[in-house]
C-alpha cells in the first residue's frame, strides 16, 4: 500500500459518525517500518486511535527494537501497546542496565 493510499483511507474513515479505530496487523506491519510509522502519524493527526499487533520476530537487536517503538510512540501509538513486547524481547542485561526505559514507555 502506498503512503497516498494510507492517507486517503484514513481520511475517508476519519469523517465517519462514530470514531473509527485502526488496527495494524498481519503479515507483519514492521516489514515496512517507514510506512507503518507514517500511518501511525497520520492516524494520530486525524484523531484516529490505532493499535498494533506484531509477532516481534524482528526484535533481534535491542537498540533497533527500542528505537522503533519509541518512534511509534512519538508518532502517536500508545506505549501500553508495546511495553509487554519490550519486557519479553529485550535481553535481561539490557533491562537491568536501563531500568528507566520501560518505565518511560509505560
Amino acid at each position: 500500500m502506498s503512503r497516498e493510499a494510507v492517507r486517503a483511507a484514513l481520511a475517508t474513515i476519519s469523517v465517519w459518525p462514530q470514531t473509527p479505530q485502526v488496527h495494524f496487523i498481519g503479515g507483519e506491519p514492521f516489514l515496512d517500518f517507514p510506512l507503518l510509522l507514517e500511518a501511525v502519524g497520520i492516524a494520530a493527526e486525524l484523531g484516529i486511535p490505532c493499535y498494533l499487533e506484531t509477532s516481534a520476530s524482528w526484535c533481534v537487536d535491542d537498540q533497533l527494537t527500542v528505537a522503533r517503538f519509541l518512534a511509534l510512540h512519538e508518532a502517536g501509538l500508545p506505549a501500553s501497546m508495546f511495553a509487554r513486547v519490550l519486557k519479553k524481547k529485550l535481553s535481561a542485561t539490557r533491562r537491568m542496565s536501563s531500568p528507566n526505559l520501560l518505565t518511560q514507555l509505560a
